[in-house]
């Protein structure tokens, strides 16, 4: 069995939403979402216990059957990845005057809060993968 990589950018949609992403052509909503996702593979795949790294680009698909907990593990990477472009985005870094009732907004706190949001997202990514390798790692592959 196969699992697509739709089924990941799904999850991944639940933890983040981009209105400038829907606006995209599919094939280059896809190729965004694609990007997030082999940054979570390239942070996952060495603790994963399927190989993330026997894909089949062609079908768009992970050769193995992820469980929902690798694949939840993933989106939850995406988002990561998705944060940390939010945080550099350089709008962000631009102080503005809203054209609501022309007050001024601080950039910094947007950026702090932000960064927050961003350092959360990542401690919370660290920690499930860290608990699934704790529950799904086998030691003795361990050589002592």
């Amino acid at each position: 069995m196969a699992t697509p990589y739709s089924t990941v950018y799904n999850a991944a949609l639940f933890y983040f939403r981009d209105s400038d992403l829907f606006c995209l052509i599919e094939a280059e909503a896809e190729a965004v979402l694609h990007g997030y996702m082999m940054q979570a593979v390239a942070n996952f795949a060495p603790y994963c216990k399927h190989d993330l790294l026997d894909r089949d680009e062609e079908y768009g698909e992970f050769k193995d059957d992820l469980t929902d907990i690798e694949v939840d593990i993933l989106a939850l990477g995406m988002a990561v990845g998705w944060t940390e472009h939010r945080v550099r985005y350089q709008d962000n870094l631009r102080d503005r005057m809203s054209s609501k009732d022309y007050t001024y907004h601080s950039r910094g706190n947007l950026l702090a809060s932000m960064n927050d949001m961003l350092d959360a997202l990542n401690r919370k990514f660290r920690n499930r993968m860290m608990s699934y390798t704790y529950h799904n790692g086998d030691i003795s592959s361990l050589h002592m």
